[in-house]
């Protein structure tokens, strides 16, 4: 039970039982006598006889209603509340906000448990903040974000299932449905769910590499490049668009448009990434293939001048130095791979 007079619920329920109980019934005015004494059981008690007498009348519905939640019965208060509000509509902004201070004092304590990190705390309070008012959604977004720091992705998955029911353009709930979907390893729910992200919220353009990372990751070839096209296209400066392109291309075994997306990789992420070095080795090998050893060669070169030392480019240096004709120098770059791979076991 909470400390009623510290709350912001108690100073709604005393401004509500403040009123008096005069022209009620028996068992009416005597819950609500319960209720302000703060004796919540033996309000319920009386109250649940109040409806009984009066099953018709919206107030003792109401009143029950905090009973029930002050006694953590928070399912059967959402029930009474709802009932109070059916029967006098025109008191439903009365009962509403009664059940939203109930609502608000489980869920911002919720929110402060999440950002500490406390998140079976936080799983509590948002759960009995659903239970108390099961139409407000935030608490919904807030619980599974909660289970899926807990690395309860399942249970993550059916709360944002249930919030998107409600909210069908939800675009955050959309965003982190397919993050999670994604990270089981569901590509096609993942595509599923970002698709409609953006047909909800056209600005997110960063799902479009996603999209397509996640049809490359499921074979299909010809969307992943039409999606990464896309992505290309509002985001010209990532450069692990054209990398993701290049990898179709090589798997294509178009090993001249995978070199040449390698080399816009290369560019577009800039010397001081380690995609820069990938990109760049992963063109010389394109290069390679298509027997243009003189670009392999140089492209190599570039790579060491950049990025330092490294057993794997003199050992491919030294593959295309063969290739040239030049056994010398080829042997001279397997014998500097031999002993760059020798320190790096010291």
């Amino acid at each position: 039970m909470r400390n009623s007079g510290l709350t912001k619920v108690a100073g709604i329920l005393l401004l509500i039982i403040g009123a008096g109980c005069a022209g009620k019934s028996p068992e009416l005015s005597s819950g609500i006598i319960y209720l302000r004494q703060e004796d919540y059981q033996k309000a319920a008690q009386i109250l649940e006889k109040a409806v009984e007498v009066e099953p018709d009348n919206w107030e003792p519905h109401f009143y029950l209603a905090n009973a029930y939640a002050e006694l953590r019965r928070f399912t059967e208060a959402h029930q009474e509340y709802e009932k109070a509000k059916e029967l006098n509509p025109a008191r439903a902004q009365e009962v509403d906000s009664s059940q939203y201070a109930y609502w608000y004092d489980h869920f911002m304590p919720g929110v402060t448990a999440l950002k500490g990190k406390e998140y079976q705390e936080a799983e509590r309070l948002f759960q009995e903040a659903i239970q108390i008012d099961p139409s407000r959604t935030g608490a919904y977004s807030n619980l599974a974000f909660a289970y899926s720091k807990m690395g309860q992705r399942e249970r993550s998955l059916q709360v944002y299932d249930t919030l998107l029911q409600m909210e069908p353009n939800n675009a955050d709930a959309l965003l982190s449905r397919g993050q999670i979907q994604r990270a089981l390893k569901r590509c096609d729910q993942a595509i599923e769910s970002w698709t409609k992200l953006l047909e909800v919220s056209p600005e997110e353009k960063e799902i479009l590499l996603d999209i397509a990372d996640c049809y490359r990751e499921l074979g299909d070839s010809e969307n992943a490049l039409r999606y990464y096209g896309m992505a290309l296209e509002a985001m010209p400066d990532d450069g692990s668009i054209p990398f993701g392109m290049a990898v179709i291309y090589y798997r294509q075994d178009d090993f001249a448009l995978a070199a040449e997306y390698f080399l816009k990789a290369a560019e577009a992420s800039g010397p001081s990434s380690d995609l820069y070095r990938d990109a760049l080795f992963n063109r010389a090998q394109m290069l390679v293939r298509l027997e243009d050893y003189e670009a392999a060669r140089d492209t190599v070169l570039e790579l060491i001048k950049v990025k330092g030392d490294s057993a794997e480019y003199y050992d491919l240096l030294g593959r295309i130095y063969y290739k040239l004709g030049n056994s010398e120098e080829g042997t001279r770059m397997f014998e500097k791979a031999k002993m760059l791979e020798e320190q790096s076991q010291e």
